[in-house]
């Protein structure tokens, strides 16, 4: 066959190029650093509900995945659509290899929980993904696919443990043989120079914006007992490692980007009232 033809048809499905960091401008070191460019520049996917293209930073994928014979019966091949496996690990599960993916907020998880709504979450290529190892042809989705009714908790509960994994994984963090003070008290940042302040972390309703707007005005600040709850908020390692700070910084390293992206993932869902550090509200581009 023409090999114009064959390398147009793979052209989506053959593996990227591995880029060489030394490879990189100086621009692009900058935006790898950047969690919010990190962020825009996910791939671009469709939300099956509002048919919006959005990074998929901003969506929140599913699967179609049916039991692993490990953990159930025979011939137990129901499909079941839960969070995608890349985020959320189920071991009870096999994916059949095809995703879709909803706007990451919780009332439009709320709003798939209506009766019949969740059905536009499984597309075409699910079900035809399910066709070859369940049924050998296409299957009702209402009437086939399994819906988890609490799927609005479990997703916030998914969230919820990856900012404290990351978070977790911040405090320990080691470089060298040499502890890492990746979040420290906001009053300690004067003190330490050379490393810049990526996000603040409200511990406290005490702190004023004022307070929060000497370091960079332009902060973004996170109110932790409001996204964690208190209960897991007050049993991390961050509440007893920072027992009597009002307010926590958390510096620009590698090592931070995958928390600042859960913490972001984390408000969005929620649209818990995420400010800047001089009191303004967060820009129009991370309140979709």
């Amino acid at each position: 066959m023409d090999p114009i033809v064959l390398a147009a048809r793979e052209k989506y499905t053959q593996p990227k190029a591995v880029v060489v960091q030394e490879e990189l401008t100086e621009f692009q070191r900058e935006l790898a650093k950047n969690p919010f460019a990190q962020s825009l520049a996910s791939p671009i996917r469709q939300c099956s509900l509002t048919r919006v293209r959005l990074p998929t930073h901003f969506l929140q994928p599913f699967s179609t995945v049916v039991s692993s014979t490990r953990f159930a019966p025979e011939g137990d091949k129901r499909p079941h659509l839960l969070p995608h496996p890349a985020r959320t690990r189920h071991e009870a599960y096999v994916s059949t290899g095809s995703s879709s993916y909803v706007i990451n907020r919780r009332h439009v998880l709320d709003y798939l929980n209506r009766k019949g709504k969740w059905t536009a979450a499984v597309s075409f290529r699910m079900q035809e993904g399910y066709a070859k190892v369940g049924v050998k042809k296409r299957a009702k989705v209402g009437d086939t696919w399994v819906w988890d009714r609490e799927m609005p908790e479990r997703i916030l509960g998914d969230l919820r443990a990856e900012v404290v994994k990351r978070l977790e994984e911040c405090c320990g963090m080691t470089e060298e043989g040499k502890k890492l003070d990746l979040i420290v008290s906001l009053d300690t940042v004067a003190d330490r120079r050379g490393i810049t302040p990526a996000a603040l972390l409200r511990v406290e309703s005490t702190a004023a914006p004022l307070a929060l707007a000497v370091v960079n005005p332009w902060l973004p600040v996170y109110d932790l007992p409001t996204l964690l709850g208190p209960a897991i908020f007050s049993s991390s390692t961050l509440s007893k490692r920072h027992p009597a700070s009002p307010t926590l910084a958390i510096f620009q390293h590698p090592s931070t980007i995958s928390l600042l992206l859960a913490l972001d993932r984390l408000a969005t869902y929620t649209r818990a009232p995420t400010t800047r550090a001089n009191g303004l509200g967060q820009p129009a581009i991370f309140s979709l």
